[in-house]
């Protein structure tokens, strides 16, 4: 069944969407791309000596990183090759170049194409996708009365973006990039996977509209990639000065040049999120459990871990991941979808908003603060940090900007006098006045809006005093 689907989905889409049945988010190392290695070169030393002491020659480089991918002949096996390679005085480290896929597994997810085919009218329609419940649950809109992401660069790490989709009628940076067709145009192509980058890309944009985007085209239309693919493309997003990076794929094996890339992003302060995988394990994967990565883990509609989900000690925040509603690739441009793949630009769309208002956020201040504005109030119950289900809650946006906006009480865009005025009025006046949201009026962040709270903004406002910043 799952081969008829990698091969008919093209047409199933046309001819009946609602049966088109696939894996989304879960990406395993399950082969290695035979005769290749990646090798690190230490400095001042020589890639073609490495190289050679394998009998093979380099096939491909990423700039100025002095990472390079090493093919050797069959006479070695990978492990061989890898030995004799970690043995050479030239090389720092080497690692197999790992395959990474999309894979079907137990938990069968369904991607539903929107038969009715709604025109895009932004803020209104689709209704599913401007109206859908998961959007309201982290208060996406909300948000945007503070910020709409603008300024802020995001990167994709996918299989692509259909450029022709009408949501993303000027929304890009740039073409980005096709790592594996090696060309300047990171466009999506018809295969057993069509879709799932341009579907990512679309929580990005419900949630921070006027963000720009960069996509990068590591993974081929079946769902195929390599590690010296996705570690060129993360480079690339370090290049190209991106602020946040979303890595909807996962792997379980441990790849040190995955992490010396993921530490270059971190370095070059790109705040990241990740899918954790869908098959309902406490593995260990990459690159959720790198340091400066988010790991997201995926919730339902009633605040429940979704059954797919995996889960431990990775997971950072959760957010919705069953049955959200984003843009697709081909004649059906909407459609609804399953898996971490999902949640995690949840989480990036809420790290763009934040970055809109504060640029000079590290990562690891992005991560504390979106940690510490997460709803722990959850239907079913009150989430305790940092639970390995569902890390530090549900992922509010509207907290997570709020607290990047403490003082500006009237969300005008500024503190000023208003907002002192807004304060007086709630503190002092016996009528009903607006009631500014803790977050925003909490100034010393001891869980009440109250004198202590005016007293500070007076004095950022009059004497000098520092500027109300988040609480730790």
């Amino acid at each position: 069944m799952a081969n008829l689907l990698r091969i008919n989905r093209a047409v199933i889409w046309v001819i009946l969407p609602v049966l088109l049945l696939f894996f989304a988010g879960q990406v395993f190392a399950t082969d290695l791309v035979s005769q290749q290695a990646i090798a690190k070169i230490g400095a001042g030393k020589s890639a073609q000596q490495a190289a050679q002491a394998v009998n093979g020659t380099i096939s491909d480089s990423i700039p100025g990183k002095m990472t390079y991918l090493i093919s050797f002949p069959d006479s070695l096996t990978v492990s061989q090759a890898l030995s004799t390679l970690n043995g050479n005085s030239n090389v720092d480290t080497a690692e197999a170049n790992h395959i990474m896929e999309f894979t079907e597994i137990d938990q069968v997810d369904m991607v539903i194409p929107d038969q009715n085919d709604p025109p895009l009218l932004k803020g209104s329609s689709p209704p599913n996708f401007y109206g859908h419940p998961g959007y309201d649950a982290i208060k996406a809109d909300s948000a945007h009365k503070i910020s709409e992401g603008e300024n802020v660069v995001v990167a994709i790490i996918d299989n692509g973006i259909d450029f022709d989709h009408p949501l993303f009628d000027s929304v890009f940076k740039d073409n980005g990039y096709d790592f594996v067709d090696d060309d300047t145009s990171a466009a999506e192509d018809s295969g057993s996977y069509y879709g799932h980058g341009t579907f990512v890309a679309g929580i990005i944009m419900r949630i921070a509209p006027k963000c720009k985007l960069i996509p990068y085209r590591a993974f081929d239309e079946d769902g195929s990639g390599n590690v010296f693919d996705i570690a060129s493309a993360i480079y690339r997003a370090v290049s190209d000065t991106a602020h946040v990076l979303n890595l909807s794929f996962s792997m379980t094996t441990n790849n040190a040049i995955l992490k010396n890339a993921i530490s270059a992003a971190f370095d070059a302060d790109i705040s990241m999120a990740a899918a954790p995988g869908n098959d309902s394990s406490d593995v260990t994967v990459y690159p959720a459990d790198y340091k400066g990565v988010v790991g997201v883990s995926a919730i339902d509609t009633l605040d429940v871990i979704s059954d797919f989900s995996n889960y431990g000690d990775l997971i950072d925040i959760c957010a919705p991941g069953e049955d959200v509603y984003s843009s697709l690739a081909g004649d059906y441009e909407w459609g609804t979808w399953s898996g971490t793949s999902f949640s995690a630009p949840m989480a990036t769309g809420v790290m763009a908003l934040m970055l809109s208002l504060e640029p000079n956020l590290d990562p690891v201040r992005v991560e504390e603060v979106l940690q510490g504005a997460a709803e722990t109030d959850l239907q079913w119950g009150t989430v305790v940090p940092d639970d390995s289900l569902y890390g530090y809650g549900r992922v509010d946006a509207l907290a997570a900007v709020s607290e990047l906006n403490k003082g500006d009480v009237d969300y005008s865009g500024e503190i000023n006098d208003t907002d002192m005025s807004y304060m007086e009025q709630h503190l002092y006046d016996d009528g009903p006045a607006p009631v500014p949201l803790p977050n925003v009026g909490d100034l010393d962040c001891s869980g009440d809006v109250d004198l202590a709270d005016y007293q500070i903004l007076i004095n950022y406002l009059n004497y000098g005093g520092p500027k109300p910043t988040p609480c730790e």
